[in-house]
């Protein structure tokens, strides 16, 4: 529902979600036939449905397969007790798009999320000592729709500051973009 997505255009507007096992199933014979042992799930957002992906990496933990894993991830159904264990099940490297840091930014981008709640999940991430070794990568957008020249200055502001400590900790990293404005896309 996000203002300036194409996904919906181009791909629908139903989630269409395989079978958790039959997604193991092929990872599991790509590591042991193959030797492939790092992935990354190319869905738009693995955690949606949360169900879906919560019995994925539990499959992967039942299974006990040695593989390293990253995927773009909502943070709206990435708590702490989803992270871990997507973390336990291998994924080392988790791609968060709030996209908007300020209000008018998150409320012109159609997301869901309050600045709070992005300052407290980058916390809890950096904070959680079994993230220690996960990489982070959190993508924000400038000139939305919204967007007032404080709220731009409070975006380059968390920018900065989460270049510096995710660098600093080689924890991650946080990029900086600007919308594109797509055909079929509530902005356009």
């Amino acid at each position: 529902k996000c203002s300036y997505c194409t996904y919906p255009f181009l791909g629908g507007s139903r989630i269409r979600s395989r079978e958790p096992k039959k997604v193991v199933d092929e990872i599991e014979e790509l590591s042991l036939r193959y030797g492939i042992s790092s992935f990354f799930f190319a869905d738009t957002v693995f955690n949606i449905p949360i169900q879906q992906a919560t019995e994925i990496c539990k499959e992967i933990l039942r299974r006990r397969l040695r593989v390293k894993w990253g995927a773009y991830m909502d943070l709206k159904y990435a708590d702490e007790a989803f992270l871990l264990l997507a973390h336990q099940a291998g994924c080392s490297r988790f791609m968060f798009s709030p996209d908007g840091y300020s209000k008018g930014a998150l409320r012109g981008l159609n997301k869901p999320l309050k600045q709070v709640e992005i300052d407290n999940h980058i916390k809890m991430f950096l904070q959680q000592r079994q993230f220690e070794k996960a990489y982070a990568v959190y993508h924000f957008l400038i000139n939305s729709p919204g967007e007032t020249v404080g709220g731009l200055f409070q975006t380059l502001n968390k920018y900065l500051r989460l270049k510096y400590i995710l660098k600093k900790s080689k924890r991650g990293d946080v990029y900086i973009n600007w919308i594109r404005i797509e055909p079929a896309t509530e902005v356009f």
